[in-house]
């Protein structure tokens, strides 16, 4: 049967459903919030990995700092690897250079000697690096025998 009344003929028309056009327009609206979404979520994700890897990096420069506290360190650089070589480190040691030549002993030498340690780990995408920077006593030189 036909609807051939102006009231069935109005309801018929809504009854069937979305056009095309208006489908590949939510489907394009769709894809595009679920791009946007993904490229968010993807950021976030790489984020808190490289979080992970400052903290643990730190943590390992800090581990190296201690351990050198009670150690008597050596002018020069010293180098190594940790956990698997996943993190690298380099630490130097050199003269505190004081502009005022306030920190200098009778004889020239530096009262203070500046350490630098950096960890360095990679990514994938770049090299990163932790950097601790500290004084510390030079070693009092032992003094020779008496005349």
């Amino acid at each position: 049967m036909m609807a051939s009344h102006p009231r069935q003929l109005r309801r018929a028309n809504r009854e069937r459903g979305f056009s095309l056009i208006e489908l590949i327009v939510a489907f394009a609206l769709m894809a595009l919030v679920l791009t946007t979404v993904l490229a968010i979520a993807a950021r976030a994700y790489r984020q808190v990995a490289w979080s992970g890897s400052a903290m643990e990096a730190s943590q390992w420069a800090q581990t190296l700092s201690d351990e050198a506290a009670g150690q008597t360190l050596a002018l020069g650089r010293s180098e190594g690897r940790v956990q698997d070589g996943r993190y690298r480190w380099v630490r130097e040691v050199s003269e505190y250079r004081d502009p005022d030549n306030l920190l200098r002993d009778v004889d020239g030498r530096a009262r203070l000697w500046q350490t630098r340690l950096e960890v360095h780990w990679d990514d994938g995408q770049r090299d990163n690096v932790i950097r601790l920077i500290g004084l510390r006593p030079a070693p009092v030189p032992k003094a020779g025998p008496m005349p």
